[in-house]
């Protein structure tokens, strides 16, 4: 994010959206310690000529990492959500896990940002976006049928219990096993 930050990439193309990883990291939890060392940025390096690195960008360093979006993708945690979307903003989030990066081929880490998201404290309406609406509005894709979102959740969930690779396998060989 940093790299991309100062190469000037957003004041050339302020319209860009780039989705980034695991809530962005660090980034939302050092969010008060990044401002501050960019306050001060190019002071203590005599070495470098950091500040006019600083002076090149548009903005302060610090807003550019405001305009990444970030993903859920955490296995969970409620907190760690707060902490991200607090930083990023409803708007800026986007719902996704590690599918299928886990113990149980993907199931797990859905189920588990899934009960997340629940936990998490946050609007019916900003949980809405981030499970769908952000990735939509930013695909340019139409409005989802009238389907409830809790029902669609449990769905996923549902699903997501027997999706594994070996449940593909066995309904593409017609539910023979082997």
């Amino acid at each position: 994010m940093t790299r991309i930050v100062f190469s000037g990439l957003f004041d050339r193309h302020p319209n860009l959206k780039i989705i980034t990883h695991h809530l962005g990291a660090m980034v939302p939890f050092f969010e008060a310690r990044i401002r501050g060392a960019y306050d001060q940025f190019g002071t203590r390096t005599p070495d470098e000529d950091y500040a006019a690195l600083a002076k090149s960008l548009r903005k302060h360093p610090y807003d550019y990492y405001k305009m990444f979006y970030a993903d859920t993708a955490l296995y969970g945690g409620p907190a760690a959500l707060e902490c991200g979307l607090a930083f990023f903003g409803a708007d800026h989030v986007l719902f996704a896990t590690d599918l299928p990066f886990d113990p149980e081929g993907g199931a797990k880490y859905v189920r588990l940002t899934i009960q997340a998201m629940e936990a998490m404290r946050a609007s019916a309406a900003d949980k809405q976006k981030i499970y769908e609406g952000n990735i939509r509005r930013l695909l340019k894709l139409p409005a989802a049928a009238s389907r409830p979102a809790a029902r669609a959740r449990e769905s996923v969930t549902v699903k997501g219990r027997r999706s594994g690779t070996r449940a593909k396998r066995k309904a593409v060989r017609g539910g023979r096993t082997g």
